[in-house]
């Protein structure tokens, strides 16, 4: 399992060895899995491109690397402000439980499949309370103010 937070400006190689960026975002299909990975390219102007799960080949704690690098067709070339980051946005229960603010995603990195969703309920409870993570079974409704999820 991954966090987007462990994810977040890694650099991503491919098998020969050549930086395609690093990652800045992830992209969740309508059904709520993860689907691909954001990277941003540094050069004078921003640019983005994305890479599907199934194209990587390993995760380590300094970089991912990318296999079928020959093939460009895997990297989808987009504009940088592509959608709305979901960090950030109020996570609420299917039962109107406001549970907080979105920090974090938790996936499971061969499927995409998200798991659980990092929030904050206020500075002061994450100082006495520790993290929280609400753990779904069933794809989020991800709009445009809110995240609505199914707890378990």
């Amino acid at each position: 399992m991954r966090t987007f937070s462990i994810l977040k400006n890694l650099p991503v190689y491919t098998e020969q060895g050549e930086k395609l960026g690093e990652v800045c975002d992830l992209m969740i299909s309508q059904s709520g899995k993860v689907h691909k990975v954001v990277l941003s390219k540094k050069h004078f102007f921003k640019k983005a491109i994305t890479i599907s799960l199934d194209q990587i080949f390993t995760y380590g704690p300094n970089g991912i690397l990318v296999k079928n690098a020959d093939e460009q067709t895997g990297h989808e070339k987009m504009p940088f402000s592509y959608h709305e980051n979901i960090n950030g946005k109020r996570l609420i229960t299917h039962q109107g439980e406001d549970l907080g603010i979105v920090k974090d995603v938790y996936f499971q990195e061969d499927l995409g499949t998200i798991v659980g969703y990092e929030f904050s309920d206020g500075f002061f409870s994450d100082i006495t309370e520790g993290k929280h993570i609400a753990r779904t079974i069933l794809p989020a409704a991800i709009g445009k103010d809110a995240i609505i999820i199914n707890v378990n």
